[in-house]
């Protein structure tokens, strides 16, 4: 939800080039001309692979989850720049105000297009509020800062409302909901 793509139709087939705004999964085959998606600060080059990318204006950092292939990825948020290729298994997450960079490996990770999962790797709470608040349609405020900072590491496979979310977060860490 949320998420746009913008591509020019009459040179895609040459230049292989997209904007995106927002979360996407790639499946994308080999060929010769390479894949880029571009979003604001970063840009993912690809040959043939599948992976996913989030980049929604209000969440605090950009991701990349790799699942099979290889991907170049090249960032510039804050005042860092950076370029790294990945491997499958990894997740690259970008604070999108300072540029740090951090790549967390998950042994077997593998992208479930089904809706009723949400993976929560090391995000922070005010990143998962966003997404709920998008899947949903309703606002979540959170009013203390040290919590909207604080990461989660959370797997939810049965379709779980955003309340249900909230309540077993909150469970877990101590945190207290309205």
């Amino acid at each position: 939800p949320g998420s746009r793509a913008v591509y020019d139709a009459s040179s895609f087939g040459r230049q292989r080039e997209l904007l995106l705004f927002g979360d996407a999964y790639f499946d994308v085959k080999k060929a010769c001309t390479p894949f880029n998606i571009r979003c604001h600060g970063a840009t993912v080059r690809v040959l043939g692979t599948r992976f996913d990318v989030s980049s929604h204006d209000a969440d605090s950092e950009f991701s990349v989850a790799l699942y099979s292939g290889k991907v170049k990825l090249a960032s510039q948020f804050g005042s860092s720049s950076d370029t790294l290729t990945m491997t499958p298994g990894e997740i690259v997450k970008i604070d999108k105000h300072t540029g740090a960079l951090r790549t967390i490996r998950i042994a077997k990770l593998d992208n479930n297009l089904d809706d009723r999962y949400m993976y929560f790797f090391e995000k922070r709470i005010k990143d998962i509020a966003s997404e709920l608040e998008r899947r949903s349609g309703k606002r979540i405020i959170i009013r203390n800062p040290d919590i909207a900072s604080r990461r989660i590491l959370a797997v939810f496979t049965n379709g779980e409302s955003p309340e249900q979310i909230l309540t077993t977060i909150t469970r877990d860490t101590g945190i207290r909901i309205e």
